[in-house]
């Protein structure tokens, strides 16, 4: 899932990785914590991925020139397998401070946004409802290929509320449609109970993401977030 939390992961990796020490390599440090050291491996490769999708869908120069400042350093990082000794004896840093710095300000950025989304009324009602969307759906007397198909699309729309403090509305309301449609098309298959059950789940769901997606805060308060952190990168 494309949401702050790789970005986070991905800064925890450099942190932890920034330094090898000269009795040891690339790989002894990412096991360090226990464990192989491919599996952090991968994940920090995903992570460095999902962080460049993030901030390339967002509308902030400041903060694509600024990732654009350190992503040749990300990728050394991510991919090191070598490392050299400097004069004294004592491995070279994977990865400047400096380029920490900076890779902290834009996690700050991204996390911030989706910080400000998930504080709004708009949001929790709707990643709320979404729940209750799931859990009639587990307990639903459906066929269990429909029911997988339905917990599909219920996914797919979290995915897309969760991106949307940087990938924007139209997933949601892409997504949103798709549920709505399937569950719509299902309501002839039921008695009147449940088709009425069916109905105002609908009607609830479109309520919901028209209020999420239309929402005058939600709009203000993602715009004016540009700026205000990511300015530290052009300011140093």
């Amino acid at each position: 899932m494309n949401d702050a939390s790789s970005a986070r992961r991905l800064l925890e990796y450099m942190r932890a990785w920034q330094k090898i020490p000269a009795s040891g390599s690339p790989a002894t440090v990412r096991a360090s914590a226990g464990g192989d050291w491919w599996t952090p491996s991968v994940d920090a490769v995903r992570c460095a991925v999902e962080v460049e999708e993030l901030v390339e869908a967002l509308d902030d120069s400041d903060l694509r020139d600024g990732f654009e400042t350190i992503r040749a350093h990300i990728r050394d990082a991510v991919f090191s397998s070598k490392w050299q000794l400097d004069s004294s004896g004592q491995a070279r840093e994977i990865i400047p401070r400096s380029a920490l710095g900076t890779l902290a300000v834009v996690v700050s950025a991204l996390e911030g946004r989706a910080l400000l989304m998930e504080k709004t009324s708009e949001f929790t009602e709707l990643r709320e409802f979404l729940l209750v969307i799931r859990e009639q759906l587990v307990s639903a007397d459906l066929p269990e290929e429909t029911r997988e198909y339905l917990l599909v699309l219920v996914s797919h729309l979290e995915q897309a509320l969760a991106e949307a403090a940087f990938r924007g509305m139209a997933d949601v309301a892409a997504c949103a449609d798709q549920l709505a449609g399937a569950l719509t098309r299902l309501f002839v298959q039921f008695d009147s109970d449940d088709a009425n059950k069916a109905s105002g789940l609908v009607k609830k769901l479109v309520r919901k993401v028209s209020n999420f997606v239309n929402s005058p805060f939600m709009q203000a308060a993602i715009g004016s977030y540009v700026g205000t952190v990511t300015g530290q990168i052009t300011t140093g």
